[in-house]
Parts: C-alpha cells; structure tokens; sequence
C-alpha cells in the first residue's frame, strides 16, 4: 500500500490586534500620574554565599514619627516593592525568613525622599542534619511508545522560534529593548513520519527572560482537535498533549504576546535568551537600555566638612543609559556663591564601567589614561573630556577636587552641572550644590559685660576658634590695667568648645582646666596661663571682676599670645541712677503706662527724691506704685505716708515723690510704676514724659539731670482709624474690616464711602457693624475681622443712618455716632472666578459731613486658584489589556459655572496597538450622576485622539467623562486632557490640562481574558425594494445592562451606519426613529440582541415597510341626504395618474381604498 504523506498545518494565533481572547495573564499593572507624592522603596533578598535571590521574606517597615507598620513580601525575583509610602525616615526589619534561611537580625534605618532607595538584606542557609545512609537511588524510565502507556516525547520538535516587538518587526542582535517591554513569542513545532498517541507530551522550558505573569495559560489548534498546548508560568514550561492516536506529521505555530522581565542593578543590560530548538538552540542577544531616573549624575562633598571646608569633591556619572556614539563629551561647570574655587588638575581621575540593568556601575571600573583614552581641555572652573572613539556603550565616571581659594570668607554654596554630549548635543545633564558654612573665627576674641545684679564685669575669652595648632609653647597672658576692681574668687572657668557640624556654631562643652597651667591671679584679675598639649582645640575662658570704685572711667582688660597676637575689651563705668520708661497705650481706655528707676547701683542716697513732669497729651495720673529692690529680682512694696509721699499738685503737670521713714535713707533700687491718662487728639507726633532725682551724698545734695521717655502712637491710631483686608480661600471672598473714630472723637455726621476696586464686586449683604471692644482690636484688626464679637442693631449710635450699596460703591452714614467706635465689615468677590493672583488695593474715606476727610487704604492678596481637570487611569478587574480612564472638569458650581466647555483628549500608545473604545464613552454630572442628554454635546474622533464639543449647555457641577482604551501590546500609554472655556479666563493651561500614563503588561494565551475591538455596520433598506437605501434612520446601542454604549447615530444617504471603536461583547440595538414615511421595525422597536467580534465587522441589515394611507368617498343624495348605490368612480394622483377604476359604491353609498402610497 503506498503511504501517502499528509502534512497539516495548525495554527493558532496570537493575535495581537481584532481577536477574542480567552485567557490574560497580567504581568505588570503600573500606574503613574503627573501629581503623585509618594516614595518608593525596594528591598532585595539575597543568599549571604552565592549572592542568588530568594524568595519568601517578609519584611516589617515602620514610619519612625507614626509607627504605622506595612508588610512587604518577597514572592519573585528576590526583591519587591512598595511604591505607596509617604517622605520620611522608617525602620525596615525581616519578620519572617525565607524557607530554608536563617532570619536577618539587622535593623536597617533608611529614610525616604524623592529617589528610590534599596536595601539590600542577606541570610545564610540553614544547617541541615544529613545521615551516612545511603539513600537509593529511583531508576529514570526511558520514555517508551506503546499503544498501551502515555509517553514524554524526548525527540525535539520544537523547529524555531521568532522574537517580535509592539510593531510586529523582528528583534535583532543590534536593536536596544526597553526595560520590560512588550515582545511576541512565533514558536512552531514541526514533526514527521511518527506515531504519537493521546495523551503523548512534548515539553519545553522557555528562557528565563520573560515576565509571564500568576495565569498558567492554555490553547488548542481549532479546527484540528489532534493536540492543545499549555504554559505553566512559573516553572515556563510549554507542554504540548496530543489528543488522539496516530498523529504521524504536523505542523504547530504557538504565538505569545507577553512582556520581557524587568531586569535589575544587579544584572547585565546584554541579556542571551536561549531557546532550546531542534538541531541548535536558537540565541537572541538582546541589549536592554537601563532603567535610570538620570542618565548623568553628579554630586559634591565640602571636605572636611560644610564648615570651614577647605576643598569641594565633586564625583560625576555619565552615560548610565549606554549610548553609543561617535561623539563623545564629558563636560562639568564649577559654580560658587560669594568666594571662589579652582580645579585641582593633578586630581582630575576619569574611569569607564559596564552598567547594569538598573543604571549602575557594575564589574570592575578602568581608570582611562590622558592623551591614549581622552582628551582634556581644563580651566579653573570647568573641564571637558572628549572621549577617543566616542561614546562606546560603556557609562563614564570623573571625580576631581575644587580648591577652595583665600579668602572666601562669604562662601555660602558650591555647585558643578555636568553634561553628556553626543552626535545630537546634550544628552542629558544634571546638577549638584552643597551649602556651606565659613565661620571666619578670630583666633584671640574677648568680650565684656556689666552684671548689675552682682555689680561687676564678666570677661569671656574666645581663643583658638579658628582651630590653628597650638602647643606647650602657647601661653596667653591676661592684664587688667584698672586697680579699682577685686578678682571674683574661683570664677575663671576654662571649658572645651566644638563646633556644628552643619552651621558651625560654637558648642561649649565642659571643664577643661586640666589641659592648662594657670599662673597666680592677681588681685584685680591679671593672669597667665601655659597650654600643655599639642592639638587643635578650641576654648572659651571666663572670670569675673567686681568694681570697688563707680567713678566714671572705662576699664580695658587685654590678652596676649606667646606671638603678640591680642585682642581686648574695654567697658565703660558709668553709675547708673535714672532711667525713664515708656510703656504701653492703651488705646480703648486712652490710658498710657511708664516706668521710673532710681539708683539701679544701689550707692547709699539720703532723701531721695522723685520728680516727673507731663508733658502734653498726658492729663492726669491714673495709678502708682513704688517698690524697693534688694536686687534685680526680689522687691518690696512701699506704703504711702509711710515710706514715701506723693504731690500731684504740682506745676509744671505732673507729681513729685519724697522719700520717708526708713527709706530717708536707702541703698534700693526704686521703682516707680504708674500710669496716666493721654488725649491723643493733643499729640503732634509722640507722647513724652521726663524724670529727674535729687539726693545727698556725704551731706552733699546732687542732681541727676532729666532723663526723657517717649513713645509714638501707632500711625492708624493717630489717624482715627485704619483698614484690613484678607482673601477668605473657603468662600473666595476678599474681606475688609474698617475701624472708624478708633480715637473716639465727636462727629456731627460720619461719612463713610468705598468705591470697590475695578475687578471685584460688593457681596451683597455681607455689610456689618461690629462694635469695639479692646485696644487688641484695634491694634490687629484681623482678630474683629475674623470674629464675630457683638454687632451693632438698629437704634444703636454706631448702627448707619443711611445705607447705599449701588453701583458697586459703599455709602454710610452716622448722624448718631457721636464719640462711640464702630468696626465697618463687608465683603468683595473677584470677578475672575478661577484664578486670581493680585494685590487689590482697598479705599474707604472717613469725614465729618464732608469735613477733614480721612482716607484709609489696604492692599490685600488673593490668591485664588481653581484646577479645572483631573485625569485617572485604572487597569479593568476583568481584562488585564484594557485600561479604564475618568476626566473631571471638576470646581465647577452655580457660582462658577462653565458654557459650553471642549474637552480634547490625545493619546500616545507607542507600540501597544491600544484603540479608544468608543462604545464605552460616559458624559455624567458628577453630582446627581444622571448622564448628560448628548443633545448637549457633539464627540468627535480623530485616530486615537477625540475632542467633546458642549453646546447649549451651562454647566453647574462638575462634569466627568469616562472612557476605556484597549491595549493590544503590553506598555505605557499615556494620555493628555485640556480642556477650555472662555469662562475659564486667565487660569493658565497648567491647571486646565492632565496627563497620565498606565502601562497594562499581560501575557496573552488562546482564550477569555483580554478585551478586543471591533464594529458595527448598520444598513436601513425599503422592505419591498431593498435596493433603495434609507436615510435619517436612528439607532441607539445598549449594553445588556441597559446602560448606553455611545451616542446615537443616524443613517446617511447610502442609509449606513458604520459604529466602530467597540469592545467585543453583546450588545442591544434599537431602533429608536424611523426614516421620514416609513415605519420603525418591529425587530428592533424594543431592541435586538446582537454580538460584536473581533476577527470580522459586524453588519446588520434592517427592513423598514413604508408607511400607507387610505380614501373613503360617500355619495348621497343632495336633498335628501339618502346613500346612493351602485355610481361607478376612478381614483388619480393630483396629476391625473390613474390609481385604481372600476370602484362601485356599495348599499351604504361608500368607497374605501387602502394601502395608498404617500
């Protein structure tokens, strides 16, 4: 019998673009937004030996300021993420060790900002307990092929395999692949002249380079039911089953959309991906760019530290994405701020590296030679490296120092920009800046201070601050050329002092006599003293000196070093008998307090007297009291007519206080605290007061000459008034407060009158009238302003007579004011309603009948600012490649509504095919959630980019537009939305657009899972003649939920309608208007289920019967009005055309025709 070979080809196919599918296996899902805050931390697993990943750890990390925990899990590639934590510092801690591993006991402390952070933990294997017995081994059967046993197939019939990219071309060795990109795997498998039977397997483990997701995915090869295939995803095996007996040839073709792994910083970016194929295995070497932030880094160190720095370090990095060109340039810029720096050349080093995945240096670093590697073109303050060959696929690094020149006693900031450059320019660049701090210590400092309290001098001497060596040799010598002062007994103190690390203050620390020889210390304070070790330690050194004698003179103490370097202080001795205070006015009461001090040095004073005289705008005193002092702090209160007497009849104005008792003579300090009342209407430009005392001494009668005290009233006070102002973010309102008559002068007839700003407009019936209540008030007039105290009513004297608020001006008046104050509050609301950013400048004038007229004038701030849009993206729970996104015009309300906004939304796909699903397209008011009649609106479509045109619409609350994109390809797609209005004013393009990008990764197997695309064809035909196309008939899609999937759409003049951009799925069609005579179909009168496919368009046609009328004619007699039978009749168009003949009245004198065409 002669064989007759037959090959069959089965193909199933992956296709990336109009199929249904029937499983997904998602592989990443990550979203990102312009408008994220969040952190991200990475934690990697690694074995303490071999350095391999592992999987299973379980990490606690906590938020140190709130000791809020989060787990985080590792489950694959020996590290994990988490992406959702806030700034801060946090503990991170393994809780749970991997199985087989020892628990890492490290608690690591790491704190997050802007970049990611890792850290990466070890453990060690756990010691096992082995035997010495010997453990049998299990015999490996040799696959064997029987009609009786299911056998693994050990011959390999997997022929070859195709790498393809998002666009369908073909990966070679030279083309670069994103980090986790998308890729399709075309496997065939290919066999002859075999025998296999059901249940035979052929099983290959694909390469470790891909990210095939938690779905194990399966397929079959219809029509053919002779074999199906399986991936199991986590150990990659691809298992063929065949399904009957016999199957001597065949031909599979197995097609994978799925996305490469995400390789990391502790892997090579040239990855081999090995296929195991027939006769050899089939290798792609593929190179993947890095994942970096910035593909140049730079940073600088200030050397020893950031204060008093001597030298900067900068440490660049270049080309961390493996550029290959033939240009290369490695330029660095040196900046400084208020000093300057040049390059060290001797320290410029440039090296060259492998890069990982992850943007690293990885392997070992080659220092590159000058003259055989680069060229290096240098200044004081900038460098170039030009690379001999290029940018060769390798990253570059250059460290140098920056010497700090003299003087730089003013350098606040170094900073270096570094550049690559390629054939196309920039490539990219960074910069890097270090404040510093330049302290410029003296190396011998000494101050002097008076002490009251204990009546004498305290002497500070700074000394070595500006840290120089010093050693046995280094003696300071201290010298007090003044007799009249005594040594406070052990009072010198000798303490260490260090310096802030971060702005150089001085930290003194403890006692530090030890490390010096002091000498014999004279009676008025001369010393010496002798270093005795050799160092750089900085010291502060303090003593104090009482003075015996108060004459007037100076007192100068010097200090000298071994070198004659000197510093000194002088202090002026001068008895301090008087002193005269002004205090505080109390505005509201329109009084004023003040304070007289006699004898602060407490000498021995005999009838002591105090004399103090007004001046004007004081009236009269109000209150006193007179106390003693022992010192600065413990006092005495003095009895009048006991201690003292008073005389507040006295002229000039004022009081006169003498002395008594056991006070006739005194070594006190006296005190006198009082208070008078003040006229302000009497003040020109400040309120004074004088003081003077008489006194023996010895029997002699000395004068202390007048000492004068004065205060000047707050400018807003003395103009009777004042205005405040502030933008209210909660309501959107400026608010204004007025304080009127703040000095309570009498007024026939206030006039009040505010011309509101160009701009804003008077809120109406914000108008208050707030009565006065302290000096604090009037003082700091955003507390009544913000406050709503007592409010004057109708009747009161500071209630307006006459109130106009026309033509966006305030009119008031107060014909019973009198002298009563009055707080004017009222609001304004900028007329620009979505952004506002200006200083308003506020009016009001105050007079008297028209009379000396008061202006009192306030510039405010506002700062309003509303975001017109937000955008979201969120992958669907039920198909992995279809990505759902939410637009809100949101801030929109009655009082900032929005006429006819345009929404334009444009999308960039790259290379994953992904289509607008137009079917799913939602216009909702946000806030009942009732769509939106699309009467209101026009979509329109263009590619992957749509713009909604609202007309006839005034919207009120904020309008969300939902709608869903479907993903052929693993990868970002990114979205842009702006919308505008001409209601939206000056608000800039920032606050009305959004962008956000989501990249749904999956691996796509035969079968449900992902979403897919496809259309429908509509075409309205005459029932009789359907040759005669039907135009303005309308229909509305449903989905089966009832919900509608898009607009409604009208039949043209070839009676077509074309939907496209919908999802694969089931749907109901409904007829909802018929065309112009003819009537709406009873199929599709309450809708028709209908199914959508991805692999063909969908097309309906629909019959519509054309609508039909009829004639009746009745004949009768003219007189009697009786029916006449039997007269014969025929019925013409209005243009003679003969219809029907022949028509016969029957017995009741009637004709009916029917089905007559329009």
């Amino acid at each position: 019998m002669k064989n007759i070979r037959q090959w069959k080809k089965l193909v199933i196919a992956m296709v990336i673009g109009l199929l249904v599918f029937q499983n997904v296996s998602p592989v990443l899902a990550t979203m990102t937004d312009d408008e994220t805050a969040n952190t991200t931390l990475k934690i990697i697993k690694e074995d303490k030996d071999t350095k391999e990943k592992i999987n299973g750890s379980t990490f606690e990390i906590k938020n140190k300021e709130t000791s809020e925990t989060t787990d985080l899990t590792i489950s694959a590639n020996g590290e994990a993420k988490m992406d959702s934590l806030l700034p801060g510092d946090y503990l991170v801690k393994e809780k749970a060790a991997a199985k087989g591993y020892t628990l890492d006991e490290k608690e690591y402390s790491v704190t997050l900002a802007e970049k990611e952070e890792v850290i990466t933990s070890v453990s060690a294997k756990e010691q096992e307990e082995t035997t010495k017995e010997a453990a049998t081994p299990t015999p490996v059967k040799k696959a064997t092929q029987n009609a009786n046993q299911k056998a693994a197939i050990t011959e390999n019939i997997f022929n070859k395999v195709t790498l393809k990219d998002g666009n369908g071309d073909e990966i070679n060795t030279s083309d670069r692949i994103q980090n986790g990109s998308g890729v399709v795997l075309n496997m065939n498998f290919a066999f002859s002249g075999k025998n296999y039977k059901a249940g035979d397997t052929f099983t290959t483990v694909l390469p470790d380079a891909f990210n095939f997701g938690n779905k194990n995915l399966s397929g079959n090869f219809l029509p053919s039911t002779e074999a199906e295939w399986t991936l199991d995803v986590t150990t990659r095996e691809l298992t063929i089953t065949f399904l009957k007996d016999g199957i001597q040839e065949g031909d599979y073709d197995v097609n994978i959309s799925t996305a490469f792994k995400v390789f990391t910083s502790t892997e090579e970016t040239i990855q081999e991906v090995v296929f195991k194929t027939a006769g050899k295995d089939t290798i792609y070497q593929i190179e993947v760019v890095p994942v970096v932030n910035y593909p140049t880094t730079v940073g600088i160190t200030a050397n020893p530290g950031v204060v008093n720095p001597t030298k900067g370090q900068v440490d660049a990095k270049f080309n961390l994405t493996k550029e290959k060109d033939a240009k290369g340039e490695l330029k660095l810029n040196d900046y400084a701020s208020g000093g300057t720096t040049t390059i060290d050349k001797d320290s410029i080093k440039v090296y060259s590296s492998d890069v990982s995945a992850g943007g690293t240096f990885i392997g070992t670093k080659k220092l590159l030679v000058e003259g055989t590697d680069y060229t290096l073109t240098y200044s004081a303050t900038s460098l170039t490296v030009t690379l001999n060959g290029g940018l060769a696929g390798k990253g570059y690094q250059v460290t140098y120092d920056r010497t700090i020149n003299k003087p730089s006693d003013s350098l606040s900031y170094m900073s270096t920009q570094a550049y690559t450059v390629g054939d196309s320019g920039t490539l990219s660049s960074n910069s890097a800046y270090v404040y510093l701090t330049m302290t410029n210590y003296k190396h011998i400092e000494k101050k002097a201070t008076y002490n009251g309290s204990t009546q004498s001098i305290d002497w500070k001497i700074n000394f070595n601050f500006d840290q120089d060596e010093i050693s046995p040799s280094t003696v300071l010598t201290d010298v007090l050329a003044d007799n009249d002062v005594e040594y406070v007994a052990d009072s010198l103190k000798i303490k260490r002092v260090t310096f802030n690390a971060t702005n150089g203050s001085p930290i003194v620390g403890g006692d530090a006599s030890s490390d010096w020889t002091t000498s014999a210390i004279s009676a008025n304070g001369n010393f010496n003293l002798t270093y005795k070790d050799t160092n750089t330690n900085a010291y502060e050194i303090t003593y104090s000196t009482k003075i015996t004698d108060f004459s007037d003179r100076k007192i100068k103490n010097e200090i000298t070093d071994e070198n004659g370097v000197s510093a000194d202080a002088t202090i002026a001795i001068q008895p301090d008998l008087l002193k005269k205070e002004a205090g505080t006015i109390d505005y509201f009461n329109n009084t004023m307090t003040w304070k007289i001090t006699a004898n602060s040095d407490r000498i021995k004073m005999g009838n002591l007297n105090i004399t103090d005289e007004f001046s004007t705008g004081v009236k009269a005193l109000k209150s006193y009291t007179v106390r003693a002092y022992t010192d600065n702090i413990n006092s005495v209160l003095l009895t009048e007519g006991k201690d003292y007497t008073i005389d507040k009849d006295v002229t000039p104005a004022g009081f006169y206080i003498q002395l008594i008792g056991d006070y006739a003579t005194t070594d006190k300090k006296i005190v006198v605290d009082f208070v008078t009342e003040i006229d302000l209407s009497d003040v020109t430009k400040t309120i004074d007061n004088k003081a003077s005392i008489s006194y023996y001494d010895g029997g002699i009668i000395k004068y202390v000459d007048d000492v004068k005290a004065s205060m000047t009233p707050d400018p807003a006070m003395m103009t009777n008034g004042g205005k405040y102002g502030s933008y209210n973010s909660t309501t959107g309102n400026i608010d204004w407060i007025v304080s009127v008559n703040a000095m309570a002068k009498n007024y026939d007839n206030l006039i009040f009158d505010d011309a509101i700003p160009t701009g804003l407009t008077y809120v109406e019936g914000s108008l208050q009238y707030r009565n006065v209540a302290s000096t604090s008030e009037m003082m700091n007039l955003y507390i009544p302003l913000n406050s709503v105290g007592t409010v004057a009513k109708t009747g009161d004297k500071n209630y307006p007579t006459k109130v106009d608020t026309t033509g966006n001006k305030l009119h008031l008046e107060f014909a019973n004011l009198e002298n009563s104050r009055v707080f004017i509050k009222y609001s304004t609301k900028p007329n620009e309603n979505w952004y506002f950013y200006s200083y308003v400048q506020n009016t009001a004038k105050v007079s008297d009948n028209g009379v000396g007229e008061k202006s009192y004038s306030y510039q405010a701030y506002a700062s309003k600012l509303f975001n017109a849009m937000t955008k979201t993206a969120t992958i669907d729970p039920s198909f992995d490649n279809k990505v759902n996104w939410v637009v809100t015009l949101n801030n929109i309300s009655a009082d900032r509504p929005i006429n006819n906004p345009t929404i334009t939304d444009t999308m960039k796909t790259g290379t994953t095919g992904a289509q607008v699903v137009k079917s799913s397209f939602k216009v909702i008011n946000e806030t009942t959630g009732e769509d939106i009649d699309s009467k209101y609106y026009d979509i329109t479509y263009t590619d992957n980019n749509f713009t909604i045109q609202f007309k006839d619409y005034k919207a009120t609350a904020p309008i969300k537009v939902t709608y869903s994109t479907i993903s052929l390809m693993s990868g970002l797609v990114s979205n842009t939305a702006t919308t505008a209005s001409p209601d939206y004013g000056s608000l800039p393009m920032t606050y009305k657009s959004r962008t956000t990008s989501i990249s749904p990764a999956f691996t796509i197997g035969s079968g449900s899972g992902t979403a897919t695309i496809g259309s429908l064809e509509i075409i309205k035909v005459d029932k009789k003649d359907n040759t005669k196309k039907l135009a303005g008939a309308k229909f509305q899609l449903y989905t089966l939920e009832g919900d509608k999937a898009g607009q409604e759409a009208t039949t043209d003049s070839d009676g077509k309608i074309v939907m496209d951009g919908l999802q694969s799925g089931k749907y109901k069609l409904v007829e909802t208007e018929a065309p112009t005579g003819y009537t709406i179909s009873d199929e599709y009168k309450d809708g028709k289920e209908i199914t959508i496919t991805a692999d063909v368009a969908t097309s309906v046609t629909i019959e519509n019967t054309e609508q039909t009328g009829s004639a009746v004619l009745l004949k009768e007699d003219s007189v009697t009005k009786d029916a006449i039978s039997g007269a014969e009749f025929e019925l013409q168009t209005a243009d003679g055309t003969k219809v029907s003949e022949n028509l016969v009245t029957d017995a009741d004198g009637k004709i009916e025709v029917t089905d007559l065409a329009p």
